[in-house]
């Protein structure tokens, strides 16, 4: 990871804003993502199950990354940074796992997602040129929208890139099983 690529950035920043990466994320089908997020989740699961609802992000997502890792599911590359420069100014952004080099997911430590977090992850997905990611929330469901209102349980949200088949969703599941 010592060096950094340039990757080509969506068209609309083409010529605007060189985007620069230690990783590119390949854009995955569907298909491909689905298969990878249905691992990914059996782990989140038994991650929050063993660690409970109440540790620091940092906790699940390096503990999530060693299962991944563990089950082959790699590389898994943690707090990748993205920078976007233009002239004098740059912002370096961190996406929280990248797995297979197929699919971002960001993980959050919140009562429930919010349209700030959705557009996180769209900006994610557009700064890469990749197509599916996903927001995991390892919390308590703080009113009715989880499962039985209350219960520890486990929220996400699948986000397509706008103009891409298949509109995001989302899902709700108890820790002690796949959502």
């Amino acid at each position: 990871m010592d060096s950094l690529l340039i990757f080509p950035p969506p068209s609309f920043c083409h010529n605007f804003m060189p985007i620069t990466s230690p990783v590119w994320v390949r854009p995955a089908n569907q298909e491909e993502f689905a298969q990878i997020d249905y691992r990914v989740m059996r782990h989140a699961f038994d991650s929050q199950n063993e660690f409970g609802r109440l540790c620091d992000e940092i906790i699940y997502r390096n503990d999530l990354a060693a299962r991944l890792e563990a089950a082959g599911l790699g590389p898994v590359r943690r707090e990748v940074p993205v920078t976007a420069a233009h002239r004098d100014f740059a912002k370096t952004y961190r996406l929280d796992l990248i797995v297979a080099d197929a699919a971002i997911y960001e993980l959050k430590t919140e009562i429930r997602l919010a349209a700030d977090h959705d557009a996180q992850l769209l900006n994610y997905l557009f700064l890469q040129g990749t197509h599916h990611g996903k927001l995991e929330i390892y919390q308590q469901f703080a009113d009715s929208a989880g499962p039985k209102g209350g219960c520890r349980g486990f929220a996400t949200l699948v986000r397509d890139r706008p103009g891409q088949p298949d509109a995001s969703h989302h899902s709700f599941g108890s820790a002690g099983g796949l959502g």
